[in-house]
């Protein structure tokens, strides 16, 4: 995220900078240079709550809102892909497991195929395990 920090009190700075070092950034668009402060999740959402309420500050807020609501709604989703794939790969274990006690050459064959569905498994479990954090 990028703010404007022209007027931006140095206690405020220092508090900010609390949450992650501050970088700078400066450009220059046809007029004066402006700068920028580079911010961290945790250093906008302070700088927004610092913020007095105008309008281009309300829009920031409103803009703000909808992405993280979007952003909440594509990691919903991802948890639902990610439960599937579990459920898919449960599956497929149990098949292999079922058909591993029917013969010797089939018990081989499985054998083989564990360290595979293991990792599988353990690839699947890592993937899903910050979102059952979040809930």
């Amino acid at each position: 995220m990028k703010a404007k920090i022209h007027q931006m009190p140095m206690c405020e700075l220092a508090e900010i900078s609390a949450f992650g070092t501050l970088a700078f950034e400066t450009r220059k668009s046809g007029g004066r240079p402006t700068e920028f402060a580079m911010l961290n999740e945790r250093q906008a959402l302070l700088l927004i709550s610092l913020m007095r309420n105008t309008k281009a500050v309300v829009t920031f807020k409103v803009r703000l809102v909808q992405e993280f609501c979007r952003m909440a709604e594509s990691l919903r989703n991802r948890d639902l892909t990610m439960w599937e794939r579990r459920i898919l790969f449960e599956a497929k274990d149990m098949n292999s497991r079922a058909l591993g006690s029917f013969g010797s050459h089939l018990m081989l064959d499985r054998k083989r195929e564990k360290p595979r569905i293991e990792s599988e498994r353990h690839l699947i479990e890592a993937a899903m395990q910050p979102s059952l954090l979040h809930h």
